[in-house]
């Protein structure tokens, strides 16, 4: 119930996303190149040691991070294991606590099996895990549950040697921190303020050529060094302007911005002849193209799939604006449809939980 729960109050996010991501580069971008699944598996050896590095993920064994648990995490979840089994056999035994730890057992070995290459058949076969692009990301689970399992060792220890487990937990609780203590240290310092990473540069060519996955599909690309695919624009084409026009002197044509919002642009104009009229904005399904109030075509044959238009002579009122698709809508009432199923259960469950202890009284 819960799962389902879950599912529906996120539809409006994860339904469309799923529909919809046909329309754009993610499956290009995020399951091939560098994000291939298949060159981001941890080794086994690497679980013991791999060096300490600031770099990134690349393929066989010498990545630019580490992906080693940790030798005293080792050391200690082998003593939980010990202890388990001699736990097993004693007299005090909490059938809850063995399911608790088999449980998180069971998940620490599962997630470290999936961040290595022995589960590569996983995921030649799932192809939805190939969203997840590196497989080493598994290890997030792994380091919860390592710690969850390891920790147990004190539990079923004290059960025996109650002094001695306590002090055993101290041990590792020092001993981890002077160990590891070296690796909290940053690879270099950048010394700037807020204003230089928040320029239209910095955000607009820097930040936003890392992350275009989303981007429509059929733009321009090109290969980088390195052999991936990028969006083919230089530096100089960037736009600052909402908007351009073409085919048109300037001083032919007077363009007032009424409004600039991410789902709704508005414009008025006063051509003195015909021409093109060109929204520095991706075209994506729920762009619509008003002018007058009369819905027009939207033409994005160009390198980019910028929405495109073309205006007559005269003066008009332009205006784009993107709607929720009919994905998006049954999405939208889902997460709604949920949220409210939510509250009626719980409502419920509480006048449920009064009445029971209105008979619980009565019956003292």
């Amino acid at each position: 119930m819960g799962t389902l729960s879950g599912l529906g109050l996120s539809a409006f996010f994860w339904l469309p996303s799923y529909v919809e991501r046909k329309y754009t580069l993610v499956d290009d971008i995020l399951t091939r190149e560098l994000a291939n699944y298949k060159i981001h598996f941890v080794y086994l050896k690497q679980f013991w040691y791999s060096a300490w590095g600031y770099g990134g993920s690349i393929a066989g064994a010498e990545d630019g991070l580490t992906f080693q648990l940790g030798k005293i995490h080792i050391l200690v979840i082998t003593l939980s294991l010990l202890s388990f089994i001699i736990y097993l056999f004693s007299r005090k035994r909490s059938v809850e606590m063995i399911k608790y730890f088999l449980f998180s057992f069971f998940l620490l070995i599962f997630s470290l099996f999936m961040a290595s290459n022995l589960s590569e058949f996983v995921w030649d076969k799932i192809k939805y895990l190939w969203y997840l692009q590196f497989p080493w990301r598994f290890l997030t689970f792994t380091t919860f549950f390592i710690s969850v399992s390891a920790g147990m060792a004190v539990f079923f220890l004290k059960e025996r040697i109650r002094l001695w487990a306590t002090l055993l937990a101290i041990l590792i609780f020092v001993s981890t921190i002077f160990r590891y203590e070296k690796y909290f240290a940053p690879a270099a310092y950048i010394n700037k303020i807020d204003k230089q990473l928040t320029t239209f540069e910095e955000i607009a060519w820097r930040v936003s050529k890392t992350s275009f996955e989303f981007t429509p599909k059929g733009i321009k690309t090109a290969k980088t060094e390195l052999g991936t695919t990028t969006i083919a624009l230089t530096k100089e084409e960037l736009k600052t302007a909402p908007y351009e026009v073409s085919l048109i002197s300037p001083e032919a044509v007077n363009i007032k911005t009424v409004s600039d919002l991410f789902a709704r642009k508005e414009f008025e104009i006063k051509a003195a002849s015909p021409f093109v009229f060109r929204l520095n904005t991706f075209d994506f399904p729920g762009w619509t193209g008003y002018l007058d109030d009369k819905r027009i075509v939207i033409d994005d044959q160009n390198d980019y799939k910028l929405i495109t238009v073309s205006i007559p002579a005269g003066a008009h009122r332009l205006e784009f604006i993107f709607a929720n698709t009919t994905i998006r809508t049954m999405a939208n009432y889902l997460s709604v449809l949920s949220a409210i199923s939510i509250i009626i259960l719980w409502v419920g469950a509480q006048k449920g939980s009064k009445r029971s202890g209105r008979r619980a009284s009565r019956t003292s």
